[in-house]
């Protein structure tokens, strides 16, 4: 039986090639949240604070929204001492109506 090759993987952008091998390629699709820690989360499903940058999952953003809502404050990042705040228009589609209406 011969043993498997670790040959690179060719990705061409027209005349230039990118050597990239295959388990680079999959790592690259996945993300870590700070917060939970959690190493195996879809870049997709990970929520990006706009004016910062800073990127978590969605479940800890969820909860510090919560959290933050209902001690009358409203959410910021989620990032240690960063001061940038949440916008409602961001969160709207991870929000519960009684959490939209608490933030409003």
């Amino acid at each position: 039986m011969a043993a498997k090759s670790k040959a690179p993987v060719k990705v061409g952008i027209r005349r230039r090639l990118t050597f990239l091998f295959p388990r680079q390629v999959k790592a690259a699709k996945n993300e870590t949240c700070v917060i939970c820690l959690d190493q195996d989360i879809d870049s997709d499903v990970m929520f990006l604070v706009g004016s910062c940058g800073h990127r978590f999952c969605l479940n800890c953003v969820k909860q510090h929204i919560e959290v933050k809502l209902l001690d009358g404050k409203i959410p910021n990042c989620l990032e240690h001492r960063c001061q940038s705040q949440l916008s409602i228009r961001k969160c709207v589609k991870i929000l519960t109506p009684k959490l939209s209406l608490m933030w409003k």
